[in-house]
């Protein structure tokens, strides 16, 4: 699946075109993963909950609700902690295909990176439920994941630095004869 789209875009390789055209889309991207999940994590975690709190009390007196009805109001949302896996996953995989040729990539994922740890760790120890007991199972499965990452970086990081329009350079042959004549 998704196969056919493969080789199918304007550029058959990394060329300067590529860099100002889908490298600049990839780059814009991992930005705003860099903005957007931690938002959404902010409004759905803090903001949410306070607004529904508000709502549900805004013609009531909290003392005179009933005790379950007082638990569901103020019981947190349970912390997700595969969606946050995921765009570990997701932002190690993306950072270490194509940093050899969007190097600024690199300071997009330690932001995402940053940004994330504080907001979980403050989403997890104020705005969540207790959260169960995890092993290490989803742990093991994303660093498997996650070393596929360094045979894909090497690959295309050949395949970017390989281009003469990357690093010009003339033959092995030529270089030699020139700097030999040179005397």
């Amino acid at each position: 699946p998704g196969g056919q789209f493969i080789g199918r875009g304007d550029y058959n390789d990394f060329v300067r075109g590529w860099y100002t055209v889908v490298g600049l889309t990839i780059m814009t991207n991992m930005l705003a993963n860099v903005v957007s999940p931690p938002l959404q994590e902010f409004m759905s975690a803090m903001v949410l909950p306070a607004l529904k709190r508000w709502w549900k009390t805004r013609g009531t007196k909290v003392e005179k609700m009933a005790q379950p009805e007082l638990e569901e109001l103020y019981t947190n949302e349970a912390f997700d902690i595969s969606t946050r896996y995921s765009a570990l996953v997701m932002t190690v995989f993306v950072t270490m295909t194509y940093s050899s040729g969007l190097p600024l990539l690199n300071a997009a994922a330690c932001m995402f990176m940053v940004a994330t740890f504080w907001l979980d760790k403050i989403v997890l120890l104020r705005f969540s439920k207790r959260p169960p007991y995890y092993d290490t199972l989803m742990t093991k499965i994303s660093l498997q994941y996650m070393i596929y990452s360094v045979p894909v970086h090497c690959i295309f990081a050949i395949l970017m630095y390989g281009q003469a329009c990357t690093f010009p350079s003339q033959p092995p042959g030529q270089q030699i004869s020139s700097y030999t004549s040179q005397g």
